[in-house]
C-alpha cells in the first residue's frame, strides 16, 4: 500500500480494529512484530530517529506540559525536530493562529480547555516543517466551529506532506480523506476514493417523497416499478412520507425518469421529492461487518411507522418530581457493589491483598501475643549493704542514753555495733541544746 503526497489517507475503522496501534508502530511507540515500512526512502523500523526529523504525531490523547504555554510548547518541538531556526517564530505564529489558540498563547497548558489542548496536540504535530504527520482522532472533543476550521487548516496544510488521519466521523473523512482505507481486525480490507466505495459498495440512491396526502396507496411505488424496474424497494411510509431504494444500475434512466416525474407530480399527489446518494456510514457499516446497511435502515424506518401507527392514547406523565423512595434495599446493594469492586482489584494484585490484609493481621496477632505475656522480670531480694553506698554516711546522733522497753539504751554502743561502722559511718555524737535540739552550728 502507498500513500503519496499532498494529500490526506483517512483510516477508519470500529473500535479495536488496530487503528491506533498502526498509528503506534509508525511512531516508534511499539515495536512491529513483522513487515515493513517506509518514508521518503528511509526505514521507519530500522531508522526511527531519521525518520522523527521530519514526522510529527498527534496521539489519541493529548501529552503536554502543564506549566508551559502553547507556544512554549511549540518553540521546544520546533528545536526537537531540529528545523531552521530563522523561521522559528513566524512559524509559531501561524500555527497557532490557524489552529485558534493565539488568544491563549500565555496560558498554561492546564489552564486551557479540552478543545484548545486538542488543536495545540494537532500544531505540535505539523510544527517544525513535518513531512510525515500522523493524527489520532485530531478532531475529538472539538465543536462543530472549531472542526470545521481545523478541516480547512488541514487541506491548506496538507502540501508537501503526508498526512495519515484515523477518525469516527464519517463526514470528516469524506470532506478530508484523498483515499479511504477501512480495517477491520488489523487489515486493511478496502481502499479508495470515498466516490469509489459509495459506487462499489454502495446500496444505491434514497429517494424520498413528501405526498400532499397522508393516505397510503402504492400509486408511486407502482410509478417507479414501470418507469425504473422491479428492483426499486420501499423501505417505509410515514405520514405521508415515502422512502425508496434505488439500485445503482438505474442511474443511466435518472435523465429521463425524473424530467417525466416532474410533468406528473400533480397526477401522482407529490408535494415534493429528494434523492441522496449511498452515504460512507452506510458503506463502512456494511464492509466493517457490523450490520447490513439496508436492515438498519428498515428497522429504523419500521420502529417509526410502528410509533406512528400504535393505537390507543398514550399515557401522559405530569409528575416530573424526582422520588426520593427505594423500593430496593439501597444499602446493602451498594455495599456488595463496593465489596465486589474490592475484590476484583485485589484479585488482580497479590501484592495489595498482602499489605492490607495480611500484614495489618499479622502485626494484630504479634501484639496480642505480647499482650498476653508477662514481660516484668522480678529480681531476687537483696540487702542493702553499706558498701554498696559510694561515700561514707555521716550520722548525728545523741550522746544521752535512750530508754527502750524498760532499759537504756547507749548510742555509743549502738554506733559501735552497726555493720563496718569503721569504714562506712561517720558517726557524731552531741547533746541536746537547752532548748531540747541539738545545735547544727558547728557543721
Amino acid at each position: 500500500m502507498k500513500m503519496y503526497s499532498d494529500q490526506i489517507f483517512c483510516l477508519l475503522g470500529h473500535n479495536g480494529a488496530g487503528k491506533t496501534s498502526t498509528i503506534s508502530m509508525l511512531s516508534g511507540l511499539f515495536g512491529a512484530t513483522e513487515g515493513e515500512a517506509s518514508v521518503f526512502g528511509v526505514d521507519m523500523f530500522n531508522e526511527t530517529d531519521r525518520v522523527r526529523q521530519f514526522m510529527g504525531v498527534c496521539p489519541q490523547h493529548d501529552v503536554l506540559f502543564d506549566l508551559l504555554t502553547p507556544e512554549e510548547h511549540l518553540d521546544i518541538f520546533f528545536d526537537f525536530k531540529g528545523a531552521d531556526p530563522k523561521n522559528k517564530k513566524a512559524e509559531i505564529a501561524k500555527l497557532m493562529k490557524d489552529v485558534g489558540v493565539d488568544d491563549k498563547s500565555k496560558n498554561m497548558a492546564y489552564q486551557l480547555s479540552g478543545g484548545n489542548k486538542r488543536k495545540l496536540s494537532v500544531a505540535i504535530a505539523l510544527v517544525g516543517g513535518s513531512k510525515f504527520v500522523l493524527l489520532d482522532e485530531p478532531t475529538s472533543g472539538l465543536d462543530l466551529s472549531a472542526r470545521r476550521q481545523l478541516w480547512n487548516m488541514l487541506k491548506e496544510y496538507k502540501k508537501d506532506r503526508i498526512v495519515v488521519l484515523t477518525t469516527h466521523y464519517m463526514d470528516e473523512a469524506d470532506i478530508l480523506g484523498d483515499r479511504i482505507g477501512i480495517m477491520n481486525e488489523g487489515k486493511i480490507t478496502v481502499l479508495g476514493s470515498s466516490m469509489f466505495l459509495k459506487n462499489r459498495f454502495g446500496v444505491g440512491y434514497n429517494f424520498t417523497v413528501l405526498k400532499k396526502s397522508p393516505q397510503k396507496d402504492e400509486v408511486i411505488f407502482n410509478y417507479l416499478k414501470e418507469n425504473l424496474g422491479t428492483d426499486v424497494t420501499k423501505l417505509s411510509e410515514v405520514q405521508g412520507e415515502i422512502s425508496f431504494q434505488i439500485p445503482n444500475a438505474y442511474q443511466a434512466m435518472f435523465i429521463d425518469f425524473f424530467k417525466n416525474l416532474d410533468e406528473n407530480l400533480d397526477n401522482l399527489n407529490i408535494r415534493s421529492y429528494g434523492i441522496s446518494i449511498t452515504t460512507l456510514e452506510e458503506v463502512f457499516l456494511k464492509i466493517g461487518g457490523m450490520q447490513d446497511p439496508g436492515k438498519l435502515l428498515d428497522a429504523s424506518h419500521n420502529l417509526k411507522q410502528s410509533e406512528v401507527q400504535s393505537e390507543g392514547p398514550k399515557e401522559e406523565t405530569s409528575d416530573y418530581s424526582i422520588k426520593t423512595g427505594r423500593t430496593d434495599f439501597g444499602f446493602c446493594s451498594n455495599l456488595i457493589a463496593v465489596l465486589k469492586k474490592r475484590f476484583q482489584i485485589y484479585s488482580r494484585n497479590k501484592k495489595v491483598i498482602f499489605n492490607e490484609m495480611v500484614l495489618p493481621a499479622l502485626f494484630m496477632l504479634i501484639g496480642v501475643f505480647i499482650a498476653s505475656r508477662n514481660v516484668v522480670f522480678v529480681s531476687e531480694g537483696r540487702v542493702l549493704e553499706p558498701s554498696r553506698l559510694p561515700l561514707q554516711q555521716r550520722i548525728l546522733m545523741n550522746e544521752e542514753p535512750v530508754n527502750m522497753a524498760g532499759s537504756d539504751l547507749s548510742m555509743n554502743l549502738f554506733a559501735e555495733n552497726l555493720p563496718m561502722a569503721a569504714e562506712s559511718f561517720d558517726v557524731t555524737l552531741r547533746p541536746y541544746s537547752e532548748h531540747g535540739r541539738m545545735n547544727y552550728t558547728e557543721f
